[in-house]
């Protein structure tokens, strides 16, 4: 069988194509709360990069401050039928509730951005980003 050289090159671009759309849509889908995810931060310490941890509707007062790290996830939470936001994190002022850094070692590296949808986050305590403590990251 001989190839062309048109044939060659779309078929490369369709290998192309489907490697960087596998890369995009790689990431996995945590729903909290679940058997295996009670809480925000054990769908995040399990989240890789490119994840969407989904949250179901509902008040949620984390006990310590969710760390996304240098993660590059999504944490949505819900709506309701109306389109008003139904999922709530509540510090109880008395802690910070997110907080995105980027580090390693002594220098602070950026990475990709960190997406946070449909959430209330509110009564966060802290000098400095009480309700959301951002280092370095896009969000």
């Amino acid at each position: 069988m001989q190839f062309s050289r048109q044939n060659l090159i779309t078929t490369s671009g369709i290998c192309f194509l489907f490697l960087i759309w596998s890369g995009i849509s790689s990431g996995e889908d945590f729903y909290v709360p679940s058997k295996t995810h009670p809480t925000i931060q054990s769908a995040v310490d399990d989240a890789r990069d490119g994840d969407v941890i989904c949250i179901a509707g509902g008040t949620y007062y984390p006990e310590k401050t969710i760390d996304i790290g240098a993660k590059e996830i999504t944490l949505r939470g819900s709506v309701d039928r109306k389109g008003n936001l139904n999922t709530i994190i509540d510090g109880q002022d008395e802690i910070r509730l997110v907080q995105c850094s980027a580090k390693q070692g002594k220098r602070r590296k950026e990475k990709g951005s960190v997406v946070l949808e449909y959430l209330v986050i509110t009564n966060g305590y802290a000098n400095e980003g009480a309700g959301l403590y951002n280092n370095g990251r896009n969000l």
